[in-house]
């Protein structure tokens, strides 16, 4: 009988074991890598939640070495949405911008637009607080008026008084909730809000003696130029009028107005001597806005008042100019439209005169009108300069202009451009060469706006 030997039956072993693997030389079919990964994710969504880190078993997903590695794949599991804060501010627009000059001791009230950005109500259980800074003798907490819905807009104010001290000076304001909880601006609601202003200390007035300047004692003066005001406050979708008057021993030969975004000014006209100004509150809460009277002393002249009517046809534009009379000289002007019918986009100092450009906005024909002062009796004259500045969309801004050296400040105008509403125009309040013009811009890109200053002179 014949034996099998060790080796033969080693060597029938191996070509049995070669037979069960299939033929030799053929490689395994490989899934291409987004397939594996499509396997991947298949296997993973029949998978209890509590065992996604564990692949399925391997017997359907191939692999080119012995042992199994999880490739890395996005599953189909919904990414849970931010929770929504209950309590968020978004900024929407300041009364005072930052780096304002103030005189020392001047009192002001500081107020921001914020917008409800949360998911829960403000109530007046909720509060303005002081969060760090500069107080500026303010109260550290203000309790807000009333509810304000998410989505909804309120102004939040606060009275201040500048420091004695001349320099710069910050504060930075938070909201807090009935719970005590701290919140403000940001995608996390802690980001502060703040108002910033510069204290100055005015000019000293002097007098004129040959070859002699000294601080001010009764002699002989300077003509200058100060700047008056009135409040007033407005109910929400009233209208109303703010006035002032010069002092005795001043004439008016100017004026302007002071306002927030949310209020339309419509009228800015002289009166007697003083200075009157209408304003329509489009908002839903109380606001308050001035009036301006540029009053000049030490002078011997008068002033007269002219005014000139026009008609803009529907849906058109025009302009109305006002001139003075000759020999006399044009110190400042003014408008008069109605907040339904008209967007007044430009008012300034056009030759001898002043001029006002507006668009009719209804389907009727409307008029508007334009007012100039005009001061007589003196040996002057007068110049316009302007400036220019960008306003970011759908944001608040402006900018100012002074009168060169040896010059008097005695009113001021604005261009607008479109989807632009003015707010504010004045003599800056502790710099009276210069003058500011604050408007809203409503379009989604920057537009300019043109500040203009009316500068007398005496040889």
């Amino acid at each position: 009988m014949k034996r099998f030997r060790p080796i033969s039956f080693a060597l029938m072993t191996m070509f049995v074991l070669m037979l069960a693997c299939g033929p030799m030389g053929t490689a395994e079919p490989t899934i291409p890598p987004e397939d594996a990964a499509a396997t991947a994710v298949e296997l993973t969504q029949t998978a209890h939640a509590a065992a996604m880190e564990t692949l399925a078993p391997d017997t359907e997903t191939p692999s080119p070495t012995a042992t199994q590695t999880a490739v890395p794949t996005s599953t189909n599991t919904p990414i849970p949405s931010p929770t929504p804060f209950c309590d968020r501010a978004a900024f929407i627009s300041e009364s005072i911008p930052d780096g304002m000059d103030f005189e020392p001791d001047t009192a002001f009230t500081k107020s921001w637009r914020l917008q409800n950005a949360g998911a829960c109500t403000w109530t007046s259980e909720y509060s303005l607080v002081f969060d760090h800074g500069d107080l500026m003798s303010a109260p550290t907490i203000v309790p807000l008026s009333g509810s304000v819905a998410p989505g909804q807009e309120v102004d939040v104010e606060v009275d201040m008084v500048a420091p004695s001290s001349e320099g710069s000076y910050t504060g930075h304001w938070m909201l807090r909730n009935n719970s005590g909880v701290l919140f403000g601006l940001g995608s996390n609601a802690n980001l502060t809000f703040w108002v910033e202003i510069d204290v100055v200390e005015p000019p000293p007035i002097v007098m004129i003696i040959p070859g002699i300047i000294q601080p001010l004692f009764p002699g002989w003066l300077l003509p200058r130029t100060e700047q008056e005001y009135g409040q007033t406050s407005l109910s929400a979708g009233s209208s109303g009028h703010a006035e002032v008057s010069c002092p005795s021993g001043s004439i008016v030969v100017g004026g302007g107005f002071g306002a927030t975004n949310g209020l339309v000014v419509y009228s800015s006209v002289p009166i007697s001597n003083g200075w009157r100004v209408y304003a329509k509150n489009t908002t839903t809460i109380n606001k308050q806005f001035n009036a301006y009277a540029i009053c000049l002393y030490n002078t011997a002249g008068t002033v007269s008042f002219e005014s000139n009517n026009e008609i803009i046809p529907a849906g058109g534009a025009n302009s109305s100019k006002a001139v003075c009379p000759s020999g006399s000289y044009i110190t400042g002007g003014g408008f008069a439209s109605n907040p339904n019918r008209h967007w007044v986009y430009a008012t300034l100092k056009s030759g001898t005169g002043w001029e006002t450009y507006a668009r009719n906005i209804t389907t009727a024909d409307h008029q508007i009108t334009t007012y100039a002062v005009c001061l007589s009796g003196v040996n002057a004259s007068t110049t316009q300069v302007f400036d220019q500045s960008t306003i970011p969309g759908t944001s608040s801004g402006g900018g100012e202009v002074a009168c060169p050296t040896n010059t008097l400040t005695t009113g001021g105008g604005f261009w607008l451009s479109t989807n632009m509403q003015l707010y504010s125009s004045f003599m800056k309040l502790t710099d009276s060469s210069r003058w500011n013009n604050f408007a809203r811009n409503n379009s989604f890109t920057p537009r300019l706006i043109n500040i203009y200053a009316t500068c007398l002179s005496f040889p």
